[in-house]
């Protein structure tokens, strides 16, 4: 994906928060190297009580920009 304020190659990366013991965020977006734009694709929410596990996926039905 080409970053749409000044054209060059951005990477994708994978945040991952703890909110506590029990949860876990995943964001997914795409970040320019160059001038640090970023364009959400994804998040991702993990909960891991009762003794099972909750994974719920958010995709971006467009792709959101991150400020």
């Amino acid at each position: 994906m080409k970053c749409p304020k000044c054209g060059v190659q951005m990477s994708m990366i994978r945040e991952i928060e703890q909110t506590n013991r029990q949860e876990k965020g995943i964001k997914v977006y795409y970040r320019c190297p160059l001038c640090n734009y970023k364009v959400l694709t994804e998040e991702i929410h993990l909960d891991f009580s009762n003794g099972t596990i909750k994974i719920m996926v958010k995709p971006a039905l467009r792709a959101s920009f991150i400020k």
